[in-house]
């Protein structure tokens, strides 16, 4: 369970990437999809319930890690968590198609976590690849 799967639930998105920067706390970013747009959303995260929010939220709602999965919650109490989160940039799908195949995307991520954090263009360029050949066909 990540921040990612909980938000792109609420807003009926298709989740592309997750990707924690950081050890025990750091930021996040989430990159989704609907039919016509792509969203980055991004926050931060902690190693427990007491400095995490997602933690928390699945402490208070006695979520078990080993036997619960998204499903678990209601389409009501997702909303409600996610709504701390609002989407930090939206790009309609062709700017963000022409984005990609530019390799030029990176720049549209939070400035603060590519400077901040050992940044790995190549790991989500590869993750997002089959979005240009989803475009293509």
């Amino acid at each position: 369970m990540n921040y990612g799967i909980i938000i792109s639930k609420a807003n009926n998105q298709k989740l592309l990437v997750y990707k924690q920067f950081g050890s025990y706390s750091g930021d996040w970013i989430a990159i989704t999809k609907n039919d016509t747009k792509y969203y980055i959303y991004k926050g931060v995260y902690g190693s427990c319930s007491g400095c995490d929010s997602l933690e928390s939220f699945l402490a208070d709602n006695n979520f078990d890690y080993f036997n619960d999965d998204e499903n678990f919650f209601t389409i009501e109490k997702i909303k409600e968590f996610s709504s701390k989160y609002p989407v930090f940039i939206e790009v309609d799908k062709n700017i963000f198609i022409s984005l990609l195949k530019e390799k030029s995307f990176l720049k549209i991520l939070p400035r603060n976590t590519r400077l901040d954090y050992e940044f790995d263009d190549n790991d989500i360029f590869k993750e997002l690849e089959k979005e240009i050949l989803e475009f293509n066909d």
